[in-house]
């Protein structure tokens, strides 16, 4: 209506593909999304598609895996080896340098019959950006890191449960 370009996206995960429209707003938000090869989220609202008689969905957010772990990551355990050269001056180094709220806890060999967690204080919560996880990766391979995150739909606002619209929908005039 306004002249705006609109950006058609075909997500396909192996076992079906739906369209994606993505209006100008929010490709501009997106910034520079990967060459078409690279993981995407996409967080939206799905309609029915009129022309096809599928579905389709109207994207809300499009974001690149760095953007979606920084957002929405919410704690890392760092599986300590007992033989590791990690310093704790250098990870505390290393938090220090990248302030965030992503909260740290570390699993760690007492002896072969014992493992134990330990919470780093929220004080040394850090950002999972892809610069700190770079200073990250020299201390400790990545193979040794376990995600948890925060649900997607934290980013956007009025989500709806699926199966609450659902019986919104069912409600007879």
């Amino acid at each position: 209506k306004r002249g705006d370009r609109i950006y058609f996206l075909t997500l396909d995960d192996g076992v079906g593909r739906l369209e994606v429209v993505v209006f100008a707003e929010v490709w501009a938000q997106a910034g520079k999304i990967g060459d078409g090869e690279e993981p995407v989220l996409v967080l939206g609202e799905v309609g029915e598609d009129s022309y096809s008689g599928g579905l389709r969905l109207s994207a809300l957010r499009v974001m690149d895996r760095h953007q979606a772990r920084a957002e929405l990551a919410a704690e890392l355990i760092l599986e300590i080896p007992g033989d590791a050269p990690l310093i704790p001056e250098q990870l505390r180094d290393w938090l220090q340098q990248y302030p965030g709220t992503v909260r740290l806890h570390l699993r760690m060999p007492v002896d072969k019959d014992l493992l134990v967690l330990l919470k780093v204080p929220e004080t040394f919560s850090f950002v999972a950006s892809e610069e700190a996880l770079e200073g990250l990766r020299t201390l400790l391979p990545e193979g040794r890191w376990q995600w948890s995150h925060r649900a997607a739909q934290t980013l956007v606002n009025n989500v709806i449960p699926l199966e609450r619209g659902q019986r919104k929908a069912r409600r007879p005039a």
